[in-house]
């Protein structure tokens, strides 16, 4: 990854958690406890959206649906902040360390966002690591979103014992033991750009879709002015970064460095396809895509 990318990709990250930030911020000062758990809902629905994506995906690429594919074929490139202590990965068990989180990092920053952070925590990799590989146990005992804690502690096992003969065969090769799984060189991880844009598009999908089912109409409107507050920060965030690069914030400027931008480049159809019901869609582009063209050709 050269410099140029890995500065796109590190904004890439940033509006996706900016994204959370806001619309968890609005449930929760609107709502207060009912906010939190619906956002907490939102939340499982987001990983379990993801989870059996990816487990869709590996099914076709023919890929054993157990833990070292999990975390070796992901659904998303890495940002190159992570800094991760790597214990051990196999088919049975993937244990490991995260010391640096750009996204803990910049919830910090925020307002309420590390302890908006700790509740996503809490719930999306239970449930993706789980909707991917049901029989997973997920033990994640510390996180940096959490006061006192240093780094995050990922302990996560898919035990043949557990399962029954279907589920092991889809899960492990015959003679898989805790240090064998299938390589597969020819298996395509998205790009940064679009793995991204798919992120913010389910993440913003199933709040939306939580929010308008636990508070209606109201919840719809919440969402709507945290969507046009999300549009004002990502402005003044790619800002600060074209300048800081000393270029011009553009239409171009945007398409680089947002995952999801200008309604110019057709990107979003592709974003969105998944999904049969259209008003979250339409709310984001109302709210935010033509918001943010608004902002940057003013």
């Amino acid at each position: 990854m050269d410099y140029c990318e890995a500065l796109r990709t590190m904004n890439y990250q940033d509006i996706w958690s900016k994204l959370y930030y806001h619309l968890a911020r609005g449930l929760v000062g609107e709502y207060a406890l009912d906010g939190e758990i619906v956002l907490r809902k939102a939340i499982r629905d987001y990983g379990i959206i993801r989870g059996k994506a990816l487990r869709e995906k590996h099914c076709r690429a023919g890929l054993k649906l157990n833990l070292y594919n999990l975390f070796t074929y992901y659904d998303l490139p890495n940002d190159p902040r992570f800094r991760r202590n790597k214990i051990s990965l196999t088919p049975q068990q993937r244990l490991s360390e995260t010391l640096v989180c750009p996204i803990a990092d910049l919830w910090s920053q925020m307002d309420g966002g590390k302890s908006l952070g700790r509740i996503y925590c809490e719930e999306f990799h239970h449930a993706m690591f789980q909707a991917y590989a049901p029989r997973a146990q997920v033990n994640l005992s510390q996180t940096l979103t959490q006061d006192g804690d240093d780094h995050c502690r990922f302990s996560v096992y898919l035990r043949p014992a557990n399962m029954d003969e279907e589920e092991r065969r889809a899960s492990f090769a015959e003679g898989d033991d805790a240090n064998l799984s299938s390589h597969r060189h020819d298996y395509l991880v998205p790009d940064h750009r679009s793995g991204f844009g798919a992120l913010c598009a389910r993440l913003y999908y199933s709040v939306f879709n939580a929010t308008r089912g636990r508070f209606g109409q109201p919840g719809v409107e919440m969402l709507k002015r945290a969507t046009k507050e999300f549009a004002d920060d990502v402005f003044a965030f790619l800002r600060e970064k074209a300048s800081s690069l000393g270029q011009t914030l553009d239409a171009q400027f945007v398409r680089d460095n947002c995952p999801i931008d200008s309604l110019e480049s057709g990107q979003l159809a592709g974003v969105w396809e998944d999904f049969a019901d259209r008003e979250p869609e339409t709310v984001f582009i109302s709210q935010f895509v033509k918001v943010l063209d608004e902002l940057v050709a003013h």
